[in-house]
This record gives C-alpha cells, structure tokens and sequence, in this order.
C-alpha cells in the first residue's frame, strides 16, 4: 500500500515469534489522589497512536500488568489508529486491560479494528489463518504469501509467475505440487513461493496444453500459444497443391504434409526440387506412415524455415535418401525427425523424448536435442551438435542462450540456408532473419563503389566471415531483429554514419554521400592512435586507415602512443586535399624521489623552456629528449632548482635536500638551549614533533632565542613546534627577539610558531612576524593552547588567515584557564567564525594587560 509521509506510521505483513513481557508490577491507584501507570503490551504493537497495523500474525507471549493484547496493548484516545486483519495464537495476559487481540481500545474507534482474531493454535486454525492473510497478498501491495509448515506460520518469499496465452482469453488453470489450484493475483499472473507447478492452458476450439515447472527464486514467464483444433489433423491426404512441372512448393496444412508423405510412397522422390513449411502442423498424435520408405526415398529438399511439427506419434520421416534434404526444422513433443537419414539433417531441433535420428549414415550438423537422447541414436555422429546430457549441457543452456550462441557460429555466409538461434519461451529455436540492403549516391547519381561497413549492438562488424548476422554475396546484410550501426566510405565524399533498426521485415536504407577532400596523415610510427574532430568537438570517421575525406571547414587531430609525445594540432579544409606528416617523438618516464624519507608535502615540477610540464598519475613524467628544469620542495626544506637532460633513457633522480634542522645544540644532561638561527629552530620543532632519534618535550628546560630569526630566507615552509600528541611543554624565552615565518597550510589545522601547547608550557618575550595562513585554530604564537599555560610579553605582526578559531596571539584557548598577560597584536587577523585581536576563542581566560 502507498502512504505520504506525513500520514501515519504502518506496520503490515510482519509476524512475531518472540514474547513480550512487561515485568514490572503496579498497583492500579485510581482511588483519590491516586492515578493509572499505563504500560501496553502488544506481540506487534505496544502502544499505537495515528498508525495502521495490518493483514499481521503473532504467536509470541504479550504480557503487562496492564493494556496487553496478542497483536497490541492499546491505542490513544481519539487518535486514527486501524488494526486490521491480524489473527493471532497467543492472548494477551495481565491483570487489567487484558484482551485476545487487543487490551485497550478507544470505543470511538471500534469500526477501525475488524477482521482480526484470536485462534487456538492446531493444524486447522493455522492453515484458516494463512487463508485469511494470503487472501490479502496482491501484485498491487508487495506483500510476501504466507505458509503453514512444520507447526509454524511465516512468510514465503514470492516470485512473479506470468502466463502470456494465444489467444488472449485462454483459461489458465495453476495448481501447486499437492494439487490445489491456485488462484492469480490479476489476469494470469501469479505469485508463487519456491516449488513445483503444473498449468493447464485450455479454451474451447483448441488443443489443450500442459506443462510442469519450478519457481527457484526468481520471477519467470511463459509465453503458450495453443493450437486451433482446425489445424489438427483430420487424416485427411491433400495432393492437390502438387505440380510435377514446378520445383518448389509450399505446405501450409496437416493434409498437405499427409500428400507429401503419400506422393513419395508412391514414388515421386522429390529430387531437384524443394518443399517449404509455412505454418506450425499439429498431427494430433493420429496415426502416422511417415515421409518416404526403404524402397522410395525422400531426395529433395525439406525447409521447416523455422516452423514446427508436433504431436507424431512416429517419426516424421521414415527414410531420407542420399540426395535428401531436411533443414530449419522442428520436432515438438513427438518422435524422431527421421528414422533414417543417409542425405543431410541440419539447422534442426527435437524438443521431445527421443533422438532427433534414429540411424544416421551421412550428415547430421547443427542441430540439438533437449533431453539426455544423442542427437543421433546409432549410425554416424552429428557434427556441431548438442544434447542435454545433464553434465556438459543442462535444461538452464536452452533458456540461457548457451546452445543457441554455439548454433549460431554455424549461421555463416556458408551455410546461409540456416536460419538464426534464439530462446523463446525457454526453448532454444529457430529465429527470422531480415534482408538489409543499402542504396548510396551522391547529388550527381548513384556510387558504386561505397564500402558498408556494419557494426551490431555489441560493436561487432559485420561481413561475409561473420556468424548469426553476415553480409550476402550481393552486398546485402542478412540480420536477426535489432539495432546496428553502419559506416559508408567511397573516396572523395564524406563518411556517412548512421544506425538502423531491423523489426521483423527487410529493411532499405537510402544514403546520399556529400563531395569531400582528401586528407591523408603519414605517421610514424604507423601504429600509433589517430583522432580527427570537427569544430564541435564530434569525432570523424575515417574513409579508411589515416585517410579521411572532409568538406571544408576546421578541424582537430591528436596523434598518440604509449611511449610517445602526443601531438595536436588545428588544420583547415579549404577547397582541396591536405598532407600531414605526423612523427612522434619517443617519451622516457623521469621520476624523482627524495633523500629525505619522511619529506612531508614533497613536490616536484618539471619545466621546459619555462613551460609547466604536466605529471603522471603516479607523480613521474614522461619526457622526450633535451634539456629541462626541475623545482622540488617540502614542508621545512629550502627549495631546489635544478637542470637535467634527458637523453634516450629513463632516469630516476634523486633530489638531495639538505637537512632543514639543527639538533647539534641539543644535549640531554642539560636544562637549558640557546638557539640563534632558523635550522636550530627547525631542530627543536624536529625533536618535539618527533622527527628525530631524540625524543624530548623540554619539559622542566628552557629555550632563549638569542637573536632575530627569519626562517623564510633558509626553509621553504615552517612546521610550528608540536602535535596533537607531541607538545612542547618547556619555557620558550624570545628575549624580544623576532621570528619571521611563511606559513601556506590552508587546509591544516592548529597553524603558528606552535602548534598545540600544554599545562606547563611557558612563552614569553618573543615577536612573530611574515604570513601565516592555516585553516581552523591559527594565531601568531600558538594554534591552541590548554591545561593553564602561560603566555606573557608576546607581540605578533604577522598577517594572519584562516576559517575558525583564528587570532593575533591565540587561535583557541582551549578547555581550561589560559593566563595571558602584556600581549600585543600588530597584524592583520581574519577568519570567518571566532576571530579575535589576542585570541579567537576563549572559554576560562585570563587575559591582562593586552
């Protein structure tokens, strides 16, 4: 069912097992200053308000001292709440409001709870139960069936069974493996669980048919066409149609194939001369003397062209001689096609339990049977031929197109008396082909000598050596229905493309070509990938090879190889034919690696004659022979600039950059460093961050700067002192002095001289000056601070950037007090959220003096 959003909650087709207890006791207080504790207990619903339950089943335990029910506990007073066609097996028990299906119910809304019913649970009950619930499942709902096995009720996963009759109105009659019919959800279809079925397909006038099959979890259709009982034999003989001056006749009639079988026993062999099959014949299993004997054999040829024979009670043909024929034939619920064929049987089929051959002393090829019966029973074996044997073919390869595909690659130019494979109604038989035939001219007449080329769904090409679909001696294309794609090239016109779509009839497919120029490209190497566009950017056929013919106007080529420079250029059509010579020049990969193994954001661009070269996806290049410019940097190295050659060989360069940082200050027996340049900084921010084999956070030790330092000159980017999980947690003394950093990091968190401080991190007396620009949690001094740090006599000048959290000195104060005192900013400060002169953030602060 179909409900907007905004109506009701629904809850339908569900079942419960489980039981639901409420074990809490209360004392029912209703008396004077005393009230209801309402609990609900419910096997599908405890307690509803505006909601459907519906079409549900339950055989767990509800319990509650109050409100319980075997489907709900209760509903809310003048709400619209339905419970409708639930049926259950356990009661609801408690003490008060205790009902089958229901404990409380608002009267108001009595006529919204029908259908429903408590049972005792046996073997009847439950199978009324599953009636009541199944007579609810439709195509329309979605709702699973529902099934009574093993003692228990759940739901049986249901498939699509649809039944496509001819005609129309047959009755269609489903029972399952037990014998129960079966009851259709709309006309013919049904929805069935997993299981054996037999159907019944009847209509006055006609044939009856029958047939068993499986629902294994999947939808699945039948398309049953039933036979007209004036198409069944009467036992009549027609000899009429016969004409000893003629040589090819059509049968249309039972009758007709009775005088066939009459006239050859009398002893017209039919040789020279050919019979063809126009309609499906039904022998309505009458007695049956078969086409030729021993003594007067079948010679001519026999075209089923893809029609049927059913229902012989023997062999269709009793003898087919040395020059006999029978091809594009099928055999449906009867015996053999032939006792004995000493001629040709090919293109044919036997969907019946027998042998397709009886006894086989020439040719039998292409053809199958669909039960474990060889093709062939004794003589000769087919050639190309299949049976299902159950192990290397199965009844699933006759619906799967698995046979059919292995037919087809006999449907050749060579044998184009075949007639296409395909699965119909989950039989492996014949299919129509189609004539294609194509007239190209140009506005001055007709062009002879246009090349057709023609491509099927898949982008296979079409020609004389093709299978299934192929090109005639004439030119002509023999096609199954379906959609192609074809290509016409004649020198000195335009390439025409087009599709066409083949729709149970021949198809004419009238072209005109337009005059065009030639435009020839010689490439080297030969190989190599060539692509013409027009000024709109649509991809141009070529005439053939590197040849194209092109009207006047602009155009695009691009020139490639794996292992070569790509080449594009623009050219113009203009009144005449054009030349292009085309040599790519060989590509060698270059890659670059650093001597620094942990390099962060390491980056390396290659120029040529001060052009940006592009890199590979995997950050190498690929590049021809000469000279080029590399420039490499990362995060807290200087930037290198440098030449190098490329000369018909790969090479794998290694940018050597030199250590950023200076650790040589660092003695552990000792409290206190001075550091006076920017490498010595980089070494502290090294040895907290861990960068280093030294390991210390300079907790209980100081650091004095003892002159200006301006990291911008000496590293390529500055790495601020700290991590999330490494933090400075020592004395940083500036003594005034300044720092001047270039910090570019947009999209990184906690950005500054530092990045996260700690509980007994002190900074004092220092200057930041240059660019600083991070993402969320960026100042001057530190990224963040926490845990009562102390910052004092810090001053920033740098022009600060960043998202939220952004400040002059602080960006976030952190979680717990933060004691900033005589601080100062200089710089420009901006962000979007939580931006401030000393800090962007503050939550426990103590700021003074600033």
């Amino acid at each position: 069912m179909e409900y907007s959003s905004s109506d009701y909650s629904v809850v339908e087709n569900c079942y419960n097992y489980g039981n639901i207890r409420i074990a809490k006791d209360v004392t029912n207080n209703a008396g004077a200053g005393g009230r209801y504790e309402f609990q609900y207990a419910g096997g599908i619903a405890g307690f509803m308000q505006s909601g459907h339950v519906l079409n549900c089943y339950n055989a767990g335990e509800a319990y509650a001292v109050m409100q319980a029910g075997g489907i709900c506990g209760g509903n809310y007073n003048g709400t619209a709440t339905v419970i409708k066609n639930c049926q259950t097996t356990k009661k609801g028990s408690g003490s008060s409001y205790i009902g089958d299906v229901v404990g409380w119910w608002n009267s108001s809304a009595s006529d919204q709870c029908t259908g429903n019913k408590y049972y005792e649970a046996n073997d009847e009950n439950c199978a009324a139960i599953v009636a009541k619930l199944n007579a609810q499942v439709t195509d329309k709902n979605g709702y699973y069936g529902w099934k009574y096995e093993d003692g228990e009720i759940s739901q049986a996963r249901v498939y699509d069974v649809n039944f496509k009759v001819n005609p129309e109105d047959a009755k269609v009659v489903v029972k399952n493996s037990e014998g129960t019919t079966l009851s259709a959800v709309e006309d013919n279809l049904y929805m069935l669980p997993n299981g054996d079925y037999t159907c019944e397909i009847s209509k006055d006038g006609y044939k009856t048919k029958t047939r068993s099959f499986s629902v294994k979890n999947a939808d699945d259709s039948f398309v049953i066409k039933l036979a007209s009982n004036d198409a069944l034999w009467d036992g009549n003989e027609d000899t009429s149609w016969y004409n000893a001056e003629k040589t090819t006749f059509e049968i249309s009639s039972n009758s007709e194939l009775a005088g066939l079988s009459k006239l050859v026993y009398e002893g017209n062999n039919f040789e020279g001369k050919t019979i063809k099959l126009s309609k499906d014949l039904n022998l309505n299993d009458k007695d049956w003397a078969g086409i030729g004997t021993s003594e007067n054999q079948f010679m001519g040829t026999f075209d089923g062209a893809g029609y049927s024979i059913s229902n012989v009670k023997s062999s269709v043909f009793k003898y087919i001689g040395s020059k006999g024929k029978v091809v594009n034939l099928g055999i449906l619920e009867s015996g053999a096609l032939a006792d004995t064929n000493a001629g040709i049987v090919a293109n044919c089929y036997n969907i019946s339990n027998s042998s397709l051959v009886l006894n086989n002393s020439n040719s039998v090829t292409n053809c199958y049977t669909s039960t474990n019966n060889a093709v062939v029973k004794a003589g000769k074996e087919a050639v190309d031929s299949y049976y299902v044997d159950g192990t290397t073919y199965t009844k699933k390869d006759l619906s799967n197109n698995k046979i059919a595909n292995l037919l087809n690659k006999n449907v050749t130019l060579a044998n184009k008396g075949y007639m296409n494979w395909n699965v119909v109604d989950k039989d492996t038989v014949h299919e129509k082909s189609y004539i294609a035939k194509f007239n190209v001219k140009s506005n001055s007449g007709e062009i002879n000598n246009a090349k057709i080329t023609l491509y099927d769904k898949e982008g296979n090409e079409i020609n004389k050596e093709s299978s299934k679909n192929f090109m005639l001696e004439d030119g002509t294309f023999r096609l199954i229905n379906g959609q192609y794609k074809y290509k016409i090239a004649a020198d000195r016109y335009a390439v025409k493309t087009g599709s066409l779509k083949v729709s149970n009839e021949n198809v004419t497919i009238d072209e005109t070509l337009v005059d065009a120029y030639q435009v020839l490209f010689n490439i080297t190497p030969n190989d190599a990938e060539l692509t013409v566009k027009d000024s709109k950017g649509n991809v141009i056929e070529a005439s053939e090879g590197t040849k194209y013919f092109l009207i006047d106007g602009k155009y695009t080529y691009e020139v490639k190889k794996t292992g070569y420079e790509a080449q594009t250029a623009q050219f113009e059509v203009k009144g005449g034919d054009l030349n292009f010579d085309v040599n790519l020049q060989n590509v060698y990969k270059v890659s670059f690696v650093s001597n620094i193994s942990n390099a962060r954001d390491f980056k390396v661009e290659v120029y040529k004659d001060g052009k940006l070269i592009e890199a590979e996806e995997d950050g190498s290049y690929l590049l021809t022979n000469g000279k080029y410019t590399y420039k490499a940097s990362a995060t807290g190295y200087a930037q290198i600039d440098k030449e190098f050659e490329v000369s018909s060989n790969e090479l794998a360069i290694t940018v050597e950059f030199e250590t950023s940082y200076d650790t040589s200050w660092y003695d552990s027996t000792k409290t206190s460093f001075e550091i006076s340049n920017a490498k010595q900084l980089a070494g502290l921010g090294a040895i907290v961050n861990g960068y280093t084999n030294i390991s210390d956070n300079f907790s209980g030790k100081t650091i004095t700067i003892t002159s200006d330092i301006n990291v911008d000159k000496v590293l390529s980017e500055w790495l601020p002192i700290g991590t999330s999980q490494k933090k400075f947690a020592g004395i940083f003394d500036g003594q005034n002095h300044t720092i001047t950093l270039n910090i570019n990091q947009p999209d990184t968190e906690y950005v500054g001289l530092f990045s996260i401080l700690t509980s007994s991190t002190q900074v004092k007396n220092v200057i930041v000056d240059g660019t600083i620009t991070g993402k969320d949690h960026v100042a001057g001094i530190a990224g963040y601070g926490d845990w009562y740090r102390a910052l004092e006599n810090c001053v920033n000048k740098a022009t600060i950037t960043g998202e939220k959290y952004v400040g002059g000195i602080l960006g976030d104060q952190g979680t717990y007090q933060v004691y900033t005192n005589n601080c100062a900013n200089k710089g420009k400060v901006t962000g979007k959220e939580a931006v401030g002169g000393i800090c962007g953030y503050l939550r426990q602060a103590y700021i003074s003096n600033c």
